[in-house]
């Protein structure tokens, strides 16, 4: 690879187009990308999902959980279930047709990527998954300091 520049085009390119993947994926079963994302979610989940839990592991806004999950529940995928201990938490949990369109939809898909991770040997997939996290984190790192030097120039133009 030439540059930096160039890579970064290549990546982002990539990137695009494995979110087209899914998004194509969901398309053909009926679905919005947050559905798709929401019902694997609680598919692949050992125990049920708040609505919380699903924003912070999967980084969705609480609106885009709300009205997903909404939608699911109008389709009869998914019930709200009232968490016990709790005043206000409720559980996502997949309804039989749910649980039936999952195994339909939501395992072929997890097994599509396990297969094509299995392509991969061990070695490649640890260093792919490490490679991945460490661009994450100095990407949010550089994000994170772009914020620190908006805000002071943000500070100086109100003085």
């Amino acid at each position: 690879m030439s540059g930096i520049r160039e890579l970064h085009i290549k990546l982002n390119k990539l990137c695009k187009a494995n979110d087209e993947l899914y998004h194509n994926y969901a398309v053909r079963i009926g679905l919005s990308d947050s559905a798709l994302w929401t019902l694997y979610a609680i598919y692949e989940a050992e125990n049920a999902l708040t609505q919380n839990e699903l924003c912070a592991n999967w980084c969705y806004s609480k609106q885009t959980v709300n009205s997903t999950v909404k939608t699911l529940e109008k389709k009869g995928l998914v019930m709200l279930e009232h968490v016990e201990g709790t005043r206000v938490h409720k559980a996502i949990k997949l309804t039989g047709t749910g649980r039936d369109f999952c195994v339909r939809h939501i395992a072929p898909l997890i097994a599509a990527e396990e297969k094509a991770l299995g392509y991969l040997s061990e070695e490649q997939r640890t260093v792919y998954y490490s490679l991945q996290k460490k661009e994450y984190e100095l990407l949010k790192k550089e994000l994170s300091e772009i914020e620190i030097q908006g805000g002071a120039k943000l500070a100086e133009q109100q003085i």
